[in-house]
């Protein structure tokens, strides 16, 4: 290793200055990642409940800040380079705070009435959207629109489709919700339970949909919010983690299959039995991880598949830990880490280097 440093366990992430790591009295530390030694310092008010939430801003043109929740109602921008704070504001009284960054602007909902976007170098609000229901889920962007969940939590719901950088609602439309022989309708008075976030691909976006089985998809058109298809059946488990890629819906679910939705019509493309597993080996995070044309989808071990057909691509492993926690580089290095601490990293291939 290039380094050890003692510390104390700890949240923490990849900046462009090193590594952060918030403790849970709120000392927030910036180790160098070349040399370990601390970088930044800053002293925040701990929270109380609730996880931590971040964004890291290094975008060219912008100030190198990482946008922190501090105690149980405030964000501050904590700068890189000094440990000083740029800014604070309060962010409301919900309990999660789910962020999501698009240029200068950072969008989030906090399970109360409203999405919010504030300028990331100043901290003031630049819109705030409200519905009568709280909003769940992180809300997503793509092509300069907010996509956001109201409601949904077994009651009404509504699809929102939100102008990224003016705050005007392009639609809100109503989500389905299965009437008593199981079919998806939306009609007054009907009952939905949303999962997760919602899911945008090339051309359609939609919200995975609880019924009694497991969980159905709902997709409207992007552009007009008209409901394109719902799934006839189940198609996947509930707790199925998802990932819209180009005009595919991938799910990687708890029992051990990638499914693949078609986006356009909700017709099943593929899936694939990666096999059972004891519940106690279930990786804690199942999310699929798109990286350089593939997709690596944590397992027993990680498999990687071609999106657009389903072919198999290679699996990585034995892991020995299990992925709690996957990610891939820019080069397709694969991390893995468990959470009990252990590690574990597989190279692409053998690499020349030329040395100097």
């Amino acid at each position: 290793g290039l380094w050890r440093v003692p510390t104390r366990r700890a949240p923490c992430g990849p900046t462009p200055y090193g590594i952060a790591r918030l403790h849970s009295d709120g000392e927030l530390h910036v180790l160098d990642l070349v040399t370990g030694d601390l970088r930044a310092r800053a002293k925040l008010r701990p929270r109380t409940s609730g996880p931590a939430a971040g964004a890291v801003v290094g975008a060219a043109g912008l100030p190198k800040l990482l946008v922190v929740t501090e105690g149980d109602h405030h964000l501050v921008a904590v700068d890189l380079l000094t440990g000083e704070a740029r800014w604070r504001t309060a962010w409301g009284n919900g309990s999660v705070l789910r962020l999501r960054r698009l240029g200068k602007l950072l969008y989030y909902t906090s399970g109360d009435t409203a999405v919010t976007a504030i300028d990331v170098q100043t901290g003031s609000v630049v819109w705030r959207v409200r519905d009568r229901l709280r909003f769940c889920g992180t809300p997503q962007a793509a092509h300069d629109v907010i996509f956001a969940v109201a409601g949904g939590v077994s009651g009404a719901g509504a699809l929102y489709a939100i102008d990224a950088f003016e705050g005007k609602t392009r639609f809100a439309s109503p989500l389905p919700g299965p009437d008593q022989s199981g079919d998806l309708h939306v009609r007054p008075g009907i009952l939905a339970t949303v999962e997760g976030s919602p899911l945008v691909a090339a051309h359609t976006v939609a919200v995975a949909v609880r019924d009694r089985e497991g969980v159905r998809l709902a997709a409207y058109d992007r552009t007009t919010g008209e409901l394109a298809w719902t799934s006839p059946s189940t198609v996947a488990p509930s707790g199925t983690s998802w990932l819209a890629v180009d005009d595919t819906f991938l799910g990687n679910t708890p029992t051990g299959e990638l499914v693949a939705i078609d986006a356009a019509t909700g017709a099943l493309r593929y899936r694939h039995v990666l096999g059972r597993m004891l519940e106690a080996d279930i990786p804690r995070r199942l999310e699929p991880v798109l990286r350089g044309g593939a997709v690596y989808v944590p397992h027993a071990e990680i498999h990687i598949f071609r999106p657009s057909d389903g072919s198999a691509l290679g699996t990585v492993g034995p892991c020995e830990a299990i992925p709690d926690l996957l990610r891939v580089d820019e080069r397709c290095d694969v991390y893995v880490a468990e959470e009990t601490g252990h590690m574990a990293c597989f190279g692409v291939a053998t690499r020349l280097q030329r040395i100097k």
